[in-house]
């Protein structure tokens, strides 16, 4: 997982991040608040995940809805962490990126090239993973692998023999076309297809089963399956026409269709996503009503699927909130806050973000980098009270508390 750093390291790095406005990769079991009823339906998934027998298979949906800027990326990144601890690969997606779901070969090649496990550090690792398989076992059970996932597709069958005996005779322009193969790079040409005789190149129609091949996989050779998040799935509103809407909605059924079908062999997905991706009538889920008829509540659970929508932090929630951004800064920076950040400053400072004045326009976001900037004043300025620094931003906007 994270190369090796202090707590006090690790703390300075989550409230950098923050402080830029992002949801660190690393640390967030430390700030995450609020969200029990969430965490449990995925600690139940992985449980339930892990405690099979050898020709068991689990597979699970989540529709996990929240307003933006409220902290559902930092859930994706505890989920992701929870399943690394547990021996998934795993992978994130962000749909803002270009990404719309529309093409379901791009979302595989998507999934590969942010393909890694508990030993990577957050970066692909695609290539290593394979050469770590090739390593620690016989060709015998190798040659096994390859048949088992010739039965699901070919091309990525094709892929992984031909990496393999590129491997064995040292050949490492051979290995990184066998990878770019797996992947289903587009630069993977005709002449080179048919001098290796491969058949199967990843295409729209067959992209589902390259996904299933690719799972397949990944429990043949010893991991618990794929964990796969995708964030902001409500960039699909922002597509230009229905046709393309409708193309991404259909793409996401079958991933809800395989799954109810147990057509994979262990996999987790989440799609996270923002309330207007439900709620919007003509462009949203509602407009296309297979995907409608998996998500049509605030709360459901199906057998395979599970939609859920946070709730918003309560103030008890923010002050469990403050408390630990105050320890991590603390641990970070090597100071003693409680002198001045105290539990009535805390306490005070929750309830002015939460005036009608404030927090219409305001995020958990917002509130998390502002209390994060009177932390890092107080700690470089002897000088700096917060408590008259906080009565003057209420005098400023007439906020009696």
């Amino acid at each position: 997982m994270q190369a090796a750093v202090s707590f006090d390291q690790e703390s300075e790095m989550i409230l950098n991040a923050l402080k830029s406005g992002l949801a660190p990769l690393w640390g967030a079991q430390h700030i995450l608040t609020g969200r029990q009823n969430i965490k449990y339906y995925l600690d139940d998934a992985i449980s339930k995940s892990q405690d099979l027998s050898a020709n068991e298979s689990y597979q699970h949906i989540f529709f996990i809805a929240d307003f933006f800027g409220n902290g559902k990326t930092v859930f994706g990144h505890y989920s992701l962490i929870q399943a690394l601890n547990n021996n998934f690969l795993v992978a994130k997606i962000s749909l803002n990126r270009g990404l719309g779901f529309t093409k379901l070969d791009a979302i595989y090649r998507a999934i590969t090239e942010q393909l890694f496990d508990s030993k990577s550090n957050f970066e692909s690792s695609f290539d290593r993973i394979l050469t770590d398989w090739i390593k620690q076992n016989t060709r015998n059970s190798i040659q096994q692998v390859i048949e088992g996932v010739s039965d699901i597709c070919i091309g990525f069958a094709e892929g992984l023999e031909s990496y393999y005996n590129n491997f064995l005779s040292n050949d490492i322009l051979g290995q990184f076309r066998a990878l770019q193969q797996l992947k289903g790079d587009r630069a993977v040409s005709v002449s080179r297809k048919k001098t290796e005789k491969m058949q199967g190149r990843l295409t729209k129609s067959n992209a589902i089963d390259y996904f299933r091949a690719l799972d397949f996989f990944s429990k043949e050779i010893g991991f618990s399956g794929l964990f796969i998040v995708f964030d902001e799935v409500e960039a699909i509103l922002n597509l230009i026409n229905k046709n393309l809407r409708n193309s991404a909605y259909e793409n996401i059924c079958k991933f809800c269709d395989m799954t109810e079908n147990s057509n994979i062999s262990n996999s987790i997905i989440m799609f996270m996503l923002t309330p207007d991706l439900r709620d919007n009538l003509e462009k949203g889920i509602h407009s296309y009503r297979p995907l409608e008829n998996y998500i049509t509540q605030r709360f459901v659970t199906y057998n395979h699927i599970t939609t859920l929508m946070f709730r918003e932090l309560t103030t008890q929630d923010q002050q469990e909130l403050a408390f630990k951004l105050k320890e991590l800064h603390s641990r970070a920076y090597n100071w003693d806050p409680n002198y001045k950040i105290t539990d009535s400053f805390v306490e005070n400072f929750v309830n002015y973000f939460n005036h009608p004045l404030v927090s219409k326009y305001s995020t958990i976001r917002r509130f998390v980098r502002q209390f994060i900037d009177i932390l890092d004043v107080t700690s470089q300025n002897n000088e700096f009270l917060p408590s008259k620094y906080l009565s003057d931003l209420m005098n400023n906007s007439n906020i009696q508390l």
